[in-house]
């Protein structure tokens, strides 16, 4: 089999397998049950105050802002936002 006709193959795989990830959404795949976990409940406005107070103090902070870009790279927004609202509720 020649080089190119590998690279060939390839291409192919991958544009597969792109095409078949775009077509999944984050809400198409249901969250796994676990017995242990609390059920989710909607936050207080007092709850909701905190983690916002909470999230715009670490956006504003760049060591904060650099951890969670190397660590998450193009989601660090939504993880330090979800690591602002674990706070809130304790969890941490």
């Amino acid at each position: 089999m020649k080089r190119s006709e590998l690279e060939q193959i390839i291409r192919e795989e991958l544009e597969k397998a792109l095409q078949e990830r775009a077509e999944l959404s984050e809400k198409s795949v249901p969250e796994p049950y676990n017995r242990n976990s609390p059920p989710r409940r909607p936050m207080t406005k007092a709850q909701i105050k905190e983690r916002d107070k909470i999230g715009k103090a670490m956006e504003k902070n760049p060591d904060t802002v650099k951890r969670f870009k190397n660590k998450f790279e193009s989601e660090w927004r939504d993880y330090l936002w979800a690591s602002a609202t674990s706070k809130v509720l304790g969890r941490r």
